[in-house]
């Protein structure tokens, strides 16, 4: 049988074949074209874990960001049950760093807190993949500092494992990031090692023209910026959001250089981005649009242009971009210290679990006191929808399901407007809310992180992976547990917000359940039995939470302690119930 190439393959309709080519040239670390993954039917690709994580990379390097997170989160299934532990790492880094890029905070830090703890437990035995995420995240786990010290603990590990194009990716990455901290030794030292690698590991040549462009924007080199990317032609093998980056150099370059009358015409800069994916070029835009408002004395514009980058600062991974829009930011308010609809430097973080609280720059604000109890009720309401935002049909049928809909409209304005003042006054949010094309919302940029949102996304990734990768999936639901408390206990009779409450509570309450029976399995019996007695305390009648303490105690050789959780639950079904508990609970006592 002659040796067919891949392409022949496809092309015969051997599927399976051609899979099995791939992922053995892949497994040698040969890279293959997107051109061989997109001859692929999508279900067989599908089938592939490892197709689908080298395929992510390739749409990841062109900016394609949703598509690339879709198959990382196959592919994390499939390595899950394939129990294949580095792929499976490795596929969580690539994960992690799409998440950043997108903007995507807290999937992204719920994923680097379990890579940062594997990494402290495995040590060195790990690819150098691990600690370059770590670095590349590591704003999100309030470890900017050692962001440096886990870029070269990835750059040795990568060099000693003779992985050249992740190594010169890695020190590529390192310095985008870090250009404007190294000084001249260490960045002179950094760049030389750069330049001396091959294009056929990493496009080293267009590489060094965007770490170039990169310096001079940091030492205000605005001639030598538009001498090195004009016209920014050759660097079509750089990733997509590094090529946008020097064109948006050179047009900001240009602006300094008050070269044109209007220079960000020609590239169709606003502040409404949404088509471009990734945060970082986002944000490069939004303050390139802020700074010509502000040069232009339109200061509304500046202002919008504001509120759109503090949205972006929190995910963004580059230093260096965030110091761009603070110094933005700094001149703006500068000029306009007594306007009230300068945004602030950083957003606040909220609490609904226990009770509602702000934080914000070590201060915190304990209590809000609108003149109408329903402008809270509206608050809260807005923090727990998805994007901060709500229609005003279905707010006002909501919070009002006793009024007429003209009446419910009325009483709905008038609770934005006192919610507009109470936040004003004890949040300094004049502009945190805003009623808009038929929808109320809340500025992104007001609020960095709402626990019960930060609480959903880890009890999600951790329902995810219970059935394929059961440790990572503890570990994400320990984390979601830890946050989990009353919800907004100030808001008692709010009939939609006893809807939300219960389904937080039903998903607290499996997870529990599933976090006990792991623990018991584990023979972690004082872990089990906690998990079993907080179930019960949330949920006193229901008798299943009980069935799996009194096994646990009875196992343990605590009969005495078992009939007296038992005769609890007798007490209970008889006085509230009018039953008993069934004989499936009381063969538990007599084995």
């Amino acid at each position: 049988m002659p040796e067919w190439t891949v392409n022949q393959l496809i092309d015969k309709g051997e599927y399976n074949e051609a899979v099995i080519r791939m992922e053995g040239q892949l497994m040698s670390s040969l890279q293959l074209p997107v051109e061989a993954y997109e001859r692929l039917p999508e279900t067989v690709l599908y089938k592939s874990p490892l197709l689908l994580k080298h395929y992510a990379r390739l749409l990841s390097w062109g900016g394609e960001l949703l598509r690339a997170k879709t198959m990382l989160e196959a592919a994390l299934k499939g390595f899950a049950v394939q129990s294949l532990q580095d792929l499976l790492l490795s596929t969580f880094a690539d994960l992690a760093i799409v998440n950043i890029r997108h903007g995507n905070a807290d999937e992204a830090a719920a994923i680097l807190h379990f890579l940062r703890d594997e990494y402290e437990k495995r040590g060195s035995g790990q690819s150098g993949e691990i600690p370059f995420v770590l670095g590349f995240g590591s704003h999100l786990l309030n470890a900017g500092d050692s962001a440096k010290v886990y870029y070269l603990a990835a750059l040795e590990r990568v060099r000693d494992q003779g992985d050249w194009p992740s190594y010169y990716g890695s020190l590529f990455e390192y310095l985008a990031d870090h250009a404007g901290e190294a000084d001249e030794a260490e960045w002179s030292a950094y760049f030389a090692l750069f330049f001396q690698g091959s294009n056929s590991y990493f496009p080293v040549d267009s590489g060094s023209v965007f770490l170039r462009v990169l310096r001079a924007f940091h030492q205000d080199g605005w001639d030598e910026i538009v001498r090195l990317a004009d016209p920014p032609a050759g660097m079509d093998d750089l990733p997509a959001r590094y090529r946008s980056m020097t064109r948006l150099l050179r047009t900001h370059a240009q602006m300094m250089l008050g070269q044109s009358n209007d220079p960000l015409r020609a590239i169709d800069i606003s502040p409404s981005v949404d088509k471009e994916e990734d945060g970082s070029v986002r944000l490069l835009q939004v303050c390139l649009w802020t700074e010509w408002a502000f040069r232009r004395g339109d200061r509304d514009q500046a202002v919008s242009g504001l509120t759109q980058a503090r949205a972006l600062m929190n995910p963004c991974h580059k230093p260096w971009l965030r110091d761009m829009a603070d110094r933005l930011e700094s001149r703006i308010v500068d000029c306009h210290d007594t306007d009230p609809n300068v945004p602030l430097s950083s957003g606040w973080k909220i609490n609904c679990f226990g009770s509602l609280r702000f934080q914000r720059d070590g201060m915190s604000v304990d209590q809000l006191r609108p003149h109408r109890k329903k402008s809270l009720e509206l608050l809260a309401y807005l923090l727990l929808r998805p994007r901060l935002t709500g229609s005003k049909e279905q707010v006002a049928e909501d919070l009002f399901t006793d009024l007429d809909p003209e009446k419910m409209m009325n009483q709905l304005y008038v609770i934005v407007h006192d919610l507009r003042k109470t936040l004003a006054e004890h949040l300094d949010g004049a502009t945190a809310i805003a009623v808009k094309d038929g929808f109320i919302r809340l500025d992104e940029a007001f609020i960095e992180m709402v626990d019960v949102e930060r609480y959903s996304t880890l009890a999600r990734v951790g329902e995810q992976l219970w059935s394929d990768a059961k440790e990572i999936a503890v570990e994400m639901m320990e984390k979601a547990c830890e946050l989990y408390d009353e919800l907004l206990p100030e808001l008692p009779y709010a009939e939609w917000l006893d809807r939300f409450r219960e389904s937080l509570l039903e998903r607290q309450v499996v997870m529990l359940h599933r976090l006990g029976g792991y623990a018991a399995g584990l023979s972690d019996y004082d872990r089990a039995e906690i998990r079993y007695r907080e179930w019960i305390r949330l949920r006193p009648q229901q008798e299943e939470a009980y069935q799996e303490l009194i096994r646990l105690l009875v196992q343990t050789g605590r009969k005495a302690e078992a009939e007296r959780v038992y005769h609890i639950l007798d007490r209970l079904c008889r006085e509230e119930l009018g039953t008993t508990p069934v004989p499936e609970t009381t063969r538990l006592l007599t084995g």
